[in-house]
């Protein structure tokens, strides 16, 4: 009974936890009351922003109108990282050498990694990306060769590329690294290799490209044509410009206070930072808003009035740092002492990026806004000879990022040179036992309450293991509580069927599944967690028809044609199981579930010869736990 406790807590978890942030429902959320303002990191106390005009799709016009009257600023905001985060792979920028190389053509386009060997093919105006598996004796078996469409990122610090697979985005395993000047595995994929399987869903996309078209309540299908504008453009900071253009053409006067268009310049500290924090404050958990989706943040408002953010409560341990520039930021003592002053455009251009000659004077005159020449301990000629004048060497330096081949600016600008900072931000954190904090709100108790209880359902592996059950517990009565409050929540009815599991009830998950089915049948991860939930309780006939249902919502899927394959195995459909695991083979080369029941199936149906080839194939391939399997086919009673 514990085992099979296990198995179904890891079958809801490992799913549920793939498919953070999907959609949220479209009716009103039920009143809470008046916002209050509740202290949390990063609060600077500032009122809520006045109520800013409904806007729809149509209101946007896109950056091209903008040319006619900001010309200047629009050439220069296309040579910035941000003007460049996504493109179609052949109008992207041409990778270059290693940054500081003296060569001017990038690295070799192919590399070996954990058993596989990949390319980067270009052929007839098309990028290629190619993994095949290469055996002992040097040659190639499971080839994937795969167009992708979309390059990601400006090649600052990396770009990695998307397939558009009938609509559904998937990430290429392989990136390109300018820092060293190599292309390697995606970040992540050493960890656990994907292949061309990983889908890219909205959150990813939210803050590499302008306005992804994302299908509501799947993993990673978009209409055509997926982007409304492919790089960051100008309405992602200053709100959609349809009406401001219309009436700039028309030469009607425009009045401020009727603008969509804001300049964040302008706004309260809060609202000011709240525009760069839509992206580059992604926390551990960031929880949507009842009614809401990532598209209806505007510029102007908090960014509670969508989503929630949470962070890793501040600690003095080297142990847990601040993790992201934002949270750096706010712990630093030159925020502390602004008195929000300081913020992201204090020393960033938004609209460009100073020359590489001049980045140096550049940033410094940002600190002597505030800084007098002579607040450093160390003298002109000192300073040239330690680190050429500039003040980010000594206080920002750069350090390690979890992400392979690159590294960032440390924002938390300590005062001692490469000393850490590990003080506590001047906030109201301190007595706080829960991990993981919101940073900035003014909700009310009850959205808090609801946005905590998912934050730690999302953020499980964040959470110390000491403390972890403990916590979900307290998330599955607050999450208890809202479902009954309000049955259209169904991104809470979601995370309460986790809370379950995590508790191995089983049979209350299901019964949660059932209700947000009922409501939205195309749901994929309420579809694709029931059908492996139903299926771990033993109910393969209803777990067959649930994932039926998920390959119809994505059949690009590897992990929902593997899941119906076993559950034809489980049920002794073994034509239907072969059938099944033969096309996820021809899919998805690299399904060792599925060659398993394949082989499986050739057995059962009396056909051995067939069985024999495809184990074979096992055999050359050499996964992971091969003796294992070795010996389940040798002593395999149907063999003979």
């Amino acid at each position: 009974m514990q085992v099979k406790r296990i198995q179904l807590r890891a079958a809801l978890l490992s799913l549920a936890l793939l498919f953070l942030g999907l959609g949220c429902r479209e009716t009103q959320p039920s009143s809470v009351g008046s916002p209050s303002a509740i202290p949390a990191v990063g609060d600077r106390g500032e009122p809520a922003a006045t109520a800013i005009p409904q806007v729809t799709s149509t209101n946007y016009i896109g950056s091209e109108a903008c040319v006619e009257c900001h010309q200047e600023i629009t050439d220069q905001y296309r040579g910035h990282s941000m003007g460049r985060s996504l493109a179609p792979v052949m109008q992207a920028e041409p990778v270059g050498p290693a940054k500081g190389s003296a060569s001017d053509t990038p690295g070799n386009k192919s590399f070996v990694a954990g058993g596989f060997r990949y390319e980067v093919l270009e052929r007839e105006g098309k990028v290629f990306h190619r993994q095949s598996r290469v055996t002992d004796e040097g040659a190639e078996m499971a080839v994937i060769e795969q167009e992708v469409h979309y390059a990601v990122g400006s090649g600052q610090h990396g770009r990695s590329y998307l397939a558009n697979r009938d609509g559904y985005l998937f990430l290429s395993p392989i990136t390109w690294y300018p820092e060293k000047g190599i292309w390697d595995l995606s970040p992540g994929f050493e960890k656990v290799n994907s292949q061309f399987n990983r889908p890219v869903i909205e959150s990813c996309l939210f803050c590499h490209s302008h306005r992804p078209l994302h299908v509501p309540h799947t993993a990673n299908r978009y209409s055509d044509p997926v982007f409304d504008g492919h790089a960051i453009g100008c309405e992602r900071c200053h709100g959609p410009g349809r009406q401001h253009v219309q009436k700039h053409r028309e030469g009607q006067v425009i009045d401020a206070g009727a603008d969509e268009i804001v300049n964040p310049a302008h706004l309260p500290p809060r609202l000011r930072e709240a525009v760069c924090q839509q992206c580059h404050l992604s926390g551990v958990a960031r929880v949507l808003q009842p009614g809401c989706s990532l598209q209806d943040f505007r510029p102007g408002q908090p960014l509670e009035s969508c989503f929630s953010t949470f962070v890793l409560r501040p600690d003095t341990s080297k142990e847990n740092p601040f993790v992201g520039q934002v949270e750096q930021m706010v712990a630093s003592r030159c925020f502390q002492a602004s008195d929000g002053k300081l913020g992201c455009i204090s020393c960033h251009d938004p609209h460009g990026l100073p020359a590489p000659e001049a980045r140096i004077e550049f940033y410094r005159n940002r600190c002597l806004r505030c800084h007098a020449t002579d607040a450093c301990d160390l003298d002109e000629t000192a300073r040239q000879k330690a680190a050429d004048n500039s003040c980010m060497a000594c206080h920002m330096p750069r350090r390690d990022t979890e992400v392979q081949h690159a590294a960032m600016v440390d924002h938390r600008i300590p005062r001692h040179g490469a000393e850490a900072l590990h003080e506590k931000p001047a906030s109201q954190v301190d007595s706080l036992a829960m991990p993981i904090v919101r940073f900035g709100s003014t909700l009310a108790p009850p959205l808090v309450d609801r946005d905590l209880a998912i934050a730690l359902m999302m953020a499980t592996d964040s959470l110390p293991k000491a403390m972890r059950s403990d916590l979900q517990r307290r998330a599955l009565t607050t999450l208890e509580q809202v479902a009954r409050d309000d049955p259209d929540d169904l991104p809470a009815h979601e995370y309460l069927g986790q809370a379950y599991l995590a508790e191995g009830r089983a049979r209350e998950a299901i019964t949660v599944l059932d209700h947000v089915l009922r409501r939205q049948p195309g749901r994929e991860v309420s579809l694709a967690v029931m059908a492996d939930l139903i299926g771990a309780m033993g109910d393969h006939g209803q777990a067959i028809q649930y994932w039926k249902r998920a390959i119809d919502v994505n059949p690009w899927m590897s992990r929902y044609w593997y899941g119906l394959a076993k559950a034809h195995d489980r049920s002794g459909q073994w034509m239907q199981c072969q059938e099944t695991a033969r096309q996820a083979v021809l899919r998805f080369p690299t399904s060792m579930g599925a060659r398993h029941l394949l082989v499986e199936s050739y057995l059962r149906l009396g056909q051995p010869a067939r069985a024999e080839e495809a184990f074979e194939w096992i055999l050359r391939y050499k996964p992971r736990g091969l003796d294992a399997l070795s010996k389940w086919y040798e002593s395999h009673p149907l063999r003979r």
